[in-house]
């Protein structure tokens, strides 16, 4: 669905009025599918190692 979606809106043959609900279904179906993705991914440590934020180092401990 979401290939489809952005093949019409590549096409250019999209009405006006209807540009703005595609464009919002499109990020909808994409954020779906990426937490879809992710949470399918709870087994790979890179995976859980993206999502850790990055830790703040001081000046003072860097030789």
């Amino acid at each position: 669905m979401r290939n489809l979606i952005a093949d019409k809106l590549d096409e250019g043959n999209v009405a006006p009025r209807d540009l703005s609900s595609l464009i919002k279904r499109l990020a909808d179906l994409s954020e779906a599918i990426d937490a879809i993705d992710k949470a399918a991914k709870t087994d790979d440590p890179v995976s859980r190692a993206l999502d850790v934020e990055d830790a703040i180092l001081d000046d003072d401990t860097q030789d």
